[in-house]
């Protein structure tokens, strides 16, 4: 027996917004206070950096250098 179209839609909108919530969640870290989390964080921020400063170079732009600030 074929359910009903609004049932249907209904289900796939519950299922669409289920899945949302499940992706937003997961791009949170679960434990921000443990050791491993923080690390993992520092070591993203890193590379991040690295990729930023690697790129600046490659397009001839002075990279960022914490060191000398303006005062």
């Amino acid at each position: 027996m074929l359910l009903p179209l609004p049932v249907l839609t209904l289900a796939f909108l519950l299922a669409a917004i289920l899945m949302a919530a499940e992706l937003l969640g997961s791009r949170t870290a679960a434990c921000p206070e443990c050791p491993h989390c923080r690390g993992l964080a520092l070591a993203e921020e890193r590379r991040q950096q690295e990729l930023q400063d690697e790129y600046a170079r490659r397009v001839g732009l002075e990279p960022r250098d914490e060191s000398r600030r303006p005062s």
